[in-house]
C-alpha cells in the first residue's frame, strides 16, 4: 500500500526505532530544530540528523529553514492520513517512562529558555487536551 508514493511499510520501519519514536513524541508539541532535539534527547547531532532524515524520507516529518537553523515538525499530511496512529502513539507515550522523561526535559528546557525559538505548535488540539499541562 502506497500513500503519496511512500510504502506503508517504509513509514512503519521508520517508526520501528526507539530514538525515532522519541523524536516524533517531542515533535507532538511543535516544531524543533536539530540542536533542540539533540539537547533534549541527549544524542549527538549526527545521530539526530540521521534519524530526522529517515523520518522525513518516510513522509512523517517535514522541515523548514529559518536562517541557519532547520526546524522539523510532523507533516500535516501525515497527521491527516494517520490520525488514528498518532492518537495511539500519543496514548502509548503517556504510559512509557522514557517518553515521559523526554517530555519533562523538553518542558524544563522551554521553561528555562535554553532552546532555540520553538515554532508554532502542531495543530492537534484534541490530542493536546489529553496531556497534563506543563510550563512554557
Amino acid at each position: 500500500m502506497r500513500i503519496n508514493g511512500i510504502a506503508a511499510a517504509d513509514r512503519f520501519k521508520a517508526l520501528a526505532d526507539s530514538t525515532r519514536l522519541r523524536i516524533v513524541n517531542l515533535l507532538r508539541e511543535g516544531s524543533l530544530c536539530v540542536c533542540n532535539i539533540e539537547q533534549v534527547l541527549e544524542i549527538s547531532q549526527t545521530s539526530a540528523s540521521r534519524h530526522l532524515a529517515k523520518l522525513q524520507a518516510a513522509g512523517i516529518l517535514e522541515s523548514e529553514r529559518h536562517a541557519q537553523w532547520v526546524y522539523y515538525r510532523i507533516s500535516a499530511q501525515f497527521l491527516r492520513d494517520h490520525e488514528a496512529l498518532m492518537t495511539y502513539l500519543h496514548r502509548e507515550a503517556d504510559a512509557e517512562p522514557q517518553l515521559q522523561q523526554d517530555q519533562a526535559r523538553l518542558a524544563q528546557h522551554i521553561a528555562e529558555g535554553t532552546l532555540c525559538a520553538v515554532l508554532d505548535p502542531v495543530p492537534i488540539p484534541a490530542m493536546r487536551l489529553e496531556r497534563a499541562p506543563h510550563a512554557r
